[in-house]
């Protein structure tokens, strides 16, 4: 069975009841093998434990992100899938990560 990467649409609206489109958080993500250090910048695009990423349900601990912006393209990621071993594969893609390596970015208002 081959696993296909999701297409992505995403709306960075201020209201969840405006449609059907959900409030995104930017976020930074934190390498899961070294101590406070920064892979990429991304959007989380689900939290729901049961969503499969790479085949595979995110479960309590992991989140469904999209990489936008790499910092350390060959980071390793967590769970690699199909052709997905590093953050520089994954861009523009969703991959699994850890709950606990996610920083949510603060916007000024």
């Amino acid at each position: 069975m081959q696993i296909q990467s999701p297409s992505l649409f995403i709306s960075r609206g201020k209201d969840p009841q405006a449609s059907n489109e959900e409030i995104v958080e930017e976020v930074f993500l934190k390498s899961w093998n070294e101590a406070d250090f920064l892979v990429a910048s991304g959007i989380i695009v689900s939290r729901d434990s049961k969503k499969k990423v790479g085949g595979v349900e995110l479960g309590d601990f992991f989140c469904e992100v999209s990489i936008e912006i790499p910092i350390q393209p060959l980071a390793p990621l967590i769970r690699p899938y199909c052709e997905l071993k590093t953050i520089g594969d994954a861009i523009g893609k969703t991959i699994a990560w850890l709950k606990t390596q996610i920083r949510v970015e603060k916007k000024e208002t």
